[in-house]
């Protein structure tokens, strides 16, 4: 993944790229609305995190 500054003054002036970080080759992202962090799987046996469980719908109770 590459970022580049813009200066976007009376031209339109680009940095040079640089890396923020890699991915494996075509892997999927998306990205938050606000544009200031990424989502992407993480191949298993990464250093990501643990896995968590998201409840939906906790204020319900458990099922009867």
């Amino acid at each position: 993944m590459l970022v580049v500054d813009v200066r976007a003054e009376q031209t339109f002036e680009p940095s040079a790229p640089r890396r923020l970080f890699t991915l494996p080759l075509l892997s999927p992202f998306d990205t938050t609305s606000d544009g200031t962090r990424f989502i992407l799987p993480m191949p298993e046996g990464s250093d990501a995190p643990s896995p968590f469980t998201v409840v939906t719908n906790w204020q319900a109770g458990p099922a009867r």
